[in-house]
């Protein structure tokens, strides 16, 4: 039965996943919708091309959906966030919650409005490799601390749960993301990995391509233990 739960759960993820293409097109606005072209602007019967290339050339989407999303995620937080009961050691990771500068008033913003147009989204509780940090003293002076991470519906890829007296918890989930890494001397490329998080570990899988070999296999690329037994990861809907 607790499978059976899960199963309902991943078939609408799967119902909504079949719009997100569209949500996609409609959010990037007149420049979307051109870029999409005839899978969601089709051919009239017996258009040719050169007419129907114009046409899409010249054709403009008043970007209703993207505007009215944008307008009810910032209601909830037109206000400052009021914060109870928070240590004040916790308190003080929020002014650059996601370490890229975004205060936690701003994040749980992009979070709201990444529900509203897709249906759900994801934040990882994640925190930097800290080798050789032993003590808090440590961690202090290298700046290792927990931040918040976005993982837009796409990228999450499946995940498993198990029922407990406290509710469903996870036992695996898998993210897919994508890592700049340098190339050359002064390149850079683009790399495509999945994560792959358990209780107490977490394991990095990258796509492994032989030269002169067609065929490819995913590898584990990475890979370590955390200190705590739960998947810090949380599904908004």
């Amino acid at each position: 039965m607790d499978d059976f739960k899960v199963d309902q759960q991943s078939a609408a993820v799967a119902a909504m996943a079949e719009n997100w293409p569209v949500v996609d097109a409609v959010v990037g606005g007149t420049p979307g919708m051109r870029k999409a072209g005839k899978r969601f602007l089709p051919n009239f019967p017996q258009e040719p091309d050169e007419s129907y290339k114009e046409r899409l050339s010249t054709a403009v989407l008043f970007n209703a959906f993207g505007r009215t999303t944008e307008v009810l995620a910032a209601k909830p937080f037109a206000r400052p966030m009021q914060i109870e009961s928070v240590s004040p050691k916790v308190e003080g990771m929020f002014e650059n919650i996601d370490l890229m500068g975004t205060d936690l008033h701003a994040f749980c913003a992009q979070l709201m409005l990444a529900c509203l147009r897709y249906g759900l989204h994801g934040c990882l509780v994640d925190t930097p490799k800290a080798m050789g940090v032993r003590t808090m003293a440590q961690e202090k002076a290298a700046g290792v601390r927990p931040y918040l991470t976005h993982y837009p519906c796409a990228s999450i890829l499946g995940w498993r749960a198990q029922k407990s007296a406290d509710g469903m918890y996870l036992t695996q989930i898998r993210l897919k993301e994508q890592v700049v890494e340098e190339s050359g001397q002064f390149g850079e490329e683009i790399v495509d990995q999945v994560r792959v998080l358990y209780p107490g570990k977490w394991e990095v899988w990258r796509e492994l391509k032989p030269d002169g070999i067609l065929t490819s296999e995913w590898v584990i690329f990475d890979q370590g233990a955390t200190t705590i037994k739960a998947i810090p990861f949380i599904i908004f809907y």
